[in-house]
């Protein structure tokens, strides 16, 4: 069951890999792993990423690392696999290895969402929290909003 309530992160991620790499076709295991990820083939993506980590592609022209976002694809696909515990592992993996902010906090927020979605608000709201420091305002509304969700839900109980 695929549990992202952000759709943009399966489609243009190969969009992504062209701008950063600035070549005209994207590295061809990212293709298959796509497919893979599109056939609902989580776990199949999940090994094709982990041989890209073993001989990553070569650096943007910048000589900046994309590393980081093999580890937000593999999180990604274990989150789809209903394994937040491992996805959480990997999107720690890519903020260390420089992710951007706006990358970790979307994923932050996925994670939570997955929480929140099993009814677990205590999980999401922890979730959050632990990673507050990322982006305080962001997390905060985040925080918030889960909040007033749970409420909602507390009022339809009654």
């Amino acid at each position: 069951m695929n549990h992202s309530p952000f759709p943009i992160f399966h489609f243009p991620f190969i969009l992504l890999l062209l701008f950063l790499t600035s070549c005209s076709v994207p590295h061809p295991e990212t293709v298959v792993a796509k497919q893979y990820e599109d056939a609902g083939e989580y776990q199949k993506a999940i090994d094709v990423y982990q041989r890209l980590l073993k001989n990553p592609p070569q650096k943007t022209p910048n000589n900046t690392d994309i590393t980081y976002l093999y580890y937000l694809r593999i999180g990604d696909n274990y989150l789809d696999l209903d394994k937040p515990n491992f996805a959480e592992e990997y999107y720690i993996k890519a903020k260390d290895l420089g992710a951007s902010t706006e990358f970790i906090v979307d994923r932050i927020r996925l994670l939570s969402r997955y929480y929140s979605m099993q009814g677990d608000y205590d999980r999401a709201i922890e979730i959050l929290n632990r990673y507050r420091d990322v982006s305080p305002e962001d997390i905060d509304y985040s925080i918030d909003k889960l909040h007033k969700e749970q409420v909602e839900q507390l009022k339809g109980r009654l």
